[in-house]
């Protein structure tokens, strides 16, 4: 853990931390970004094949696609294989953009016509439109 006087003598530019980056700035920096995305009740994107699903409040979880805010190939959200070579700052922008818009579902109803649209966006080899 780093104390935070080194933080208050470094202020993320001499690192006296001893790492290469500042994990402060890095975290300011992508919550900068995250901000500048639109929120709303509607959200247009492509998903790569990810879906969120809760635990809290079971037998009635959050189930919801991830969502970058983007339309197009979206496959290196979900590729930790093309990180490599990128900066931490890249990686923390392109995740905490993604949105996952959530709605509660009964664990056992899996019949339904939400259920089995995740499950096939789940299923996806490539990224697909979602709304």
């Amino acid at each position: 853990m780093i104390r935070g006087e080194i933080c208050s003598l470094c202020r993320g530019s001499r690192y006296l931390c001893g790492l290469t980056y500042c994990p402060l700035l890095v975290e300011f920096y992508s919550k900068i970004s995250v901000r500048l995305v639109k929120f709303s009740d509607f959200i247009e994107g492509s998903s790569p094949p990810s879906v969120f699903v809760g635990r809290v409040g079971y037998p009635k979880v959050n189930v919801g696609p991830s969502l970058p805010p983007q339309v197009g190939d979206t496959k290196e959200y979900e590729l930790p294989e093309s990180w490599i070579g990128k900066s931490l700052e890249d990686i923390l922008v392109k995740r905490l953009s993604m949105v996952v818009g959530v709605t509660q579902v009964k664990v056992r109803d899996v019949e339904t016509n939400y259920v089995t649209k995740i499950q096939e966006l789940a299923l996806s080899e490539k990224p697909v439109d979602a709304e």
